[in-house]
């Protein structure tokens, strides 16, 4: 029957296929090619041995072309990259390409490439807006399995804001059911003849799942770099709970009608804590946060981003650029006050991610080796499931609320400083693995708050300056090491002398390693040459902390270090605005402002994690998701 009555009821049809979305009428096949095949050559720095550098290892991923001749991926396509080339769909020649600037926050990186017959004939790729549930979706790239481009389709499943796994940073993401595999990381996903987001992960424990990095957090991006050169995402750096029992909610004063979160701590350098200028207190712990930027926060920690869709409020900070003033609404002591700050990024008392917030640090020192606490050492020691194997001292650091309790020691961020094993020598005979991976505690009875004191506190006991040869060394040449005491140092003080002897205090059960110094002095340069170690301390601990540049150009310095973890505290200050920087224009909409969930890329190889749901207010969200 050819009536609609008889179609309905027909038993040939299946009923929910009447209902199912429609598919885009627009074939993206004009677009194919502006879209490319990334291949890189990268080394990254070993964590374990963190003065060398792992293996090279071949990857490759996907990107596509924008406007003013610049191509968009993945951060974790090109991190660690020795060598990057491209390819357009259609031409089979291999272009060197240069990584301009990494978003490691947003996992998104830019590239350019400076020969002109790349970009013949080319066709600059549109951004859209974000597409709503059930919006059919095409995601384009170069998966495992070929090596010819693959074109899925599928819908939208899902808005929401995530945590970026890898990224440890709340930002919105799509969810979408068109297959994502290894490879597809940094490909354009299209809606129609526009691009509506970045192809960068998917699960590997439940089917059909993929996520996408949306178009705001795209332009964001953009718009940061072509202002500062870099992308630095701000965070509230505060933990908060729900207000939905009615006891917890008549305590505080909260009236009928209110809605809000309550903060139970504020990171000491959060934007939120203090007037960095006036040094002023602005939100306190048992405040109610009611509203961020005059947008209402429910009971549960939502927000509504567009018609019943709701995310959580973290989106609100994460939208923010560097520099640009946050308003808020809060009641304390049961009134109403309107306060307001400048955002900025906060840097975690355990850095994240390589190349931002950590460098791989270390200083090398009669055969035991000391390293900042970073979860990079934490994966590289103990591997994808670090969380669970790792000793709970020092998890601690990186899971409880200490995790944000930074503080700053001599103009130094502080640093929970790690022993990360002992090198076999003279000195060391007699210290057993147990050892390893503990956290210093003291030398000569001083705490340890950061690497960069432990240096100098070392270098001053043995008489010596703080610099090293940093020439390379080979075996008939062992690494020379200056004997010249510093002059700030009084060696004689037997409160850092140790009378002879290096006095470590390490570990919860607070055990002792003791070296001599004298052994230590006559045997450093030949631990280093049996090692193959060409320095004793890494590139950043051999620039002086008191050193200070009224020239230096921050521009010039974000890209290098967005994080400014490289240079000293007056460097790094450059970092933070005096001033309130105006929000760039057309960027500040409903719809812009949604940026917080996390699900994070780490390797285009396919090295693969898989996720598990949790909650944005957790200090440092950790999802095992699958890297593309």
């Amino acid at each position: 029957m050819n009536d609609e009555a008889g179609v309905a009821s027909s038993p040939l049809v299946r009923p929910h296929l009447l209902f199912a979305p429609p598919r885009t009428k627009k074939s993206v096949a004009p677009y194919l090619s502006s879209v490319v095949k990334v291949f890189v050559v990268r080394s990254k720095v070993s964590y374990v041995l963190p003065w060398q550098k792992r293996a090279p290892k071949n990857a490759t991923g996907s990107g596509f072309c924008i406007s003013d001749q610049r191509i968009l991926t993945n951060a974790h396509v090109v991190e660690g990259h020795t060598a990057v080339l491209v390819r357009r769909h259609g031409n089979p020649k291999r272009y060197e390409a240069q990584v301009v600037c990494i978003g490691y926050q947003c996992d998104i990186a830019l590239l350019k490439v400076d020969d002109v017959s790349f970009w013949h004939g080319y066709t600059p790729l549109k951004f859209g807006k974000v597409p709503a549930l059930q919006d059919s979706v095409t995601c384009v790239g170069y998966p495992t399995g070929g090596d010819n481009i693959s074109v899925t389709c599928g819908v939208v499943s899902r808005v929401d804001v995530r945590t970026f796994v890898g990224r440890y940073c709340a930002l919105l993401a799509v969810q979408i059911d068109a297959a994502i595999n290894s490879g597809n990381s940094g490909g354009p996903v299209f809606k129609g003849d526009k691009v509506v987001g970045i192809a960068f992960s998917s699960h590997t424990r439940a089917q059909n799942i993929g996520h996408i990095i949306p178009v705001p957090i795209i332009k964001r991006f953009l718009t940061e770099y072509d202002t500062n050169g870099s992308c630095t995402i701000c965070e509230s750096a505060i933990k908060t709970i729900h207000v939905e029992n009615g006891a917890i909610r008549s305590f505080y004063g909260m009236k009928e009608g209110m809605s809000g979160i309550l903060v139970v701590q504020v990171h000491p350098l959060s934007p939120l804590a203090k007037n960095r200028a006036t040094g002023a207190e602005i939100l306190k712990a048992e405040d109610i946060i009611l509203s961020v930027d005059n947008v209402r926060i429910a009971d549960d920690g939502t927000i509504i981003y567009r018609g019943d869709e709701r995310v959580n409020n973290e989106y609100l900070f994460g939208i923010k650029y560097t520099g640009e003033i946050l308003k808020l609404k809060v009641l304390r002591d049961k009134q109403e006050l309107e306060l307001q700050t400048i955002m900025h990024w906060t840097p975690p008392l355990v850095p994240r991610i390589h190349g931002f917030d950590c460098f791989g640090s270390y200083y090398v020192v009669g055969g035991l080796v000391f390293v900042p606490l970073t979860i990079p050492f934490l994966k590289a020691t103990y591997g994808d499931e670090w969380q669970k194997k790792a000793p709970i001292s020092l998890l601690m650091w990186v899971f409880s609320s200490c995790g944000w309790n930074v503080t700053e020691s001599d103009g130094q961020t502080k640093q929970v400083v790690v022993l990360s094993q002992l090198l076999a020598s003279k000195v060391t005979v007699g210290y057993t693995a147990g050892s390893r991976c503990v956290q210093v505690n003291s030398f000569q009875g001083i705490e340890i708050v950061h690497l960069r004191q432990l240096v100098e506190l070392v270098e001053a006991a043995l008489g010596r300056t703080t610099t090293t040869s940093s020439t390379a060394t080979t075996n008939d040449t062992p690494p020379t090491l200056a004997s010249t005491p510093p002059a700030h140092s009084d060696t004689s003080n037997s409160s850092i002398s140790g009378s002879g002897y290096l006095n470590f205090d390490v570990g919860d059960s607070k055990s002792k390693i003791i070296l001599s110094i004298d052994l230590v002095r006559s045997e450093d340069a030949n631990i280093l040459a049996t090692h193959a170690i060409a320095s004793n301390k890494s590139q950043d601990l051999l620039i002086p902390a008191t050193t200070t540049n009224t020239n230096t150009n921050t521009k010039t310095l974000q890209q290098h270090d967005p994080a400014g973890l490289l240079y000293p505290p007056s460097a790094r200050n450059l970092f933070l605005p005096a001033e309130p920087v105006p929000a760039p224009a057309g960027l500040v909409d409903i719809e812009s402002l949604l940026l917080a969930t996390q699900t994070t890329t780490d390797d285009a190889e396919a090295e693969q994690h898989e996720a598990e749901p949790e909650t944005v207010t957790v200090l440092v969200s950790v999802h095992k998701n699958d890297f593309l």
